[in-house]
């Protein structure tokens, strides 16, 4: 019996995400396990979403399901049938949250490559999600 039963795919279109992607679903595949394709968005009303910051929410929404269809076109090739779920919020939180609720055993993150002068004004969502994470957590750059 594997360890992995269930994987949740931290996704936001990213290159790094999209190789994370590929990882998810060759796990997913090989390990005949069900995985979820999430996606958080940073909206108007949500916690950290700066106040005078204009919203993009409409077309992030609309990209994700466009993206949507087209990666659940490759799974399906392969005899995976993801599934997928968008949320508003902040992404360490939601990513972590859902793990934990969604009874998920590995978290699949991409990595950004940030400078040491990039890290410190903008932290590395997998760095914080592998610390706050309920379960295993693969890195993927």
């Amino acid at each position: 019996m594997s360890l992995i039963t269930k994987i949740l795919l931290a996704y936001d279109g990213s290159p790094p995400a999209e190789k994370a992607f590929l990882y998810a679903l060759d796990l997913a595949e090989s390990l005949r396990v069900p995985f979820e394709v999430f996606e958080v968005l940073l909206v108007p009303g949500a916690p950290g979403f700066p106040s005078d910051a204009p919203s993009h929410a409409k077309e992030e929404f609309e990209r994700f399901e466009a993206r949507s269809q087209e990666l659940d076109s490759i799974a399906q090739a392969r005899g995976v049938s993801p599934s997928f779920r968008i949320v508003t919020g902040l992404a360490v939180r939601e990513i972590v949250n859902r793990a934990a609720s969604g009874g998920f055993d590995l978290i699949v993150i991409g990595h950004h490559h940030h400078s040491t002068l990039g890290q410190m004004f903008s932290p590395s969502v997998a760095k914080a999600t592998i610390d706050a994470a309920p379960c295993a957590t693969l890195v993927v750059w």
